[in-house]
């Protein structure tokens, strides 16, 4: 073997060892990335179930807030006052006024 020939396998061989050293970076950094991203699907999932969870108690509180803020129906309202005197039906007597007092 000659010079050359010598120095070309020592650069080849120098070449190979950079090539296994970025390989051996490159797949360290997939295997910290692919963990982080297992992470981040956790994270993830578990807040859209707290998201689910709150959209879901946030419409319980607006539905019991429309249902104490309706209005009253016609079977719900009050009697008028007995204080008042209540108009006969067409076609009656009205009632005689109270005269005792």
């Amino acid at each position: 073997m000659n010079a050359s020939q010598l120095l070309a396998w020592l650069i080849c061989l120098v070449l190979a060892f950079f090539a296994a050293a970025l390989a051996l970076n490159n797949t360290l950094k997939s295997a910290m990335l692919e963990r982080q991203v297992a992470e981040a699907r956790k994270v993830t999932t578990y807040q859209s179930e707290v998201l689910t969870d709150i959209r879901t108690l946030l419409a319980q509180i607006e539905q019991d807030l429309r249902s104490r803020t309706e209005p009253p129906t016609p079977a719900a309202t009050p009697e008028p006052d007995a204080g008042k005197p209540e108009a006969a039906a067409p076609g009656t007597l009205k009632p005689a006024a109270d005269t005792t007092r």
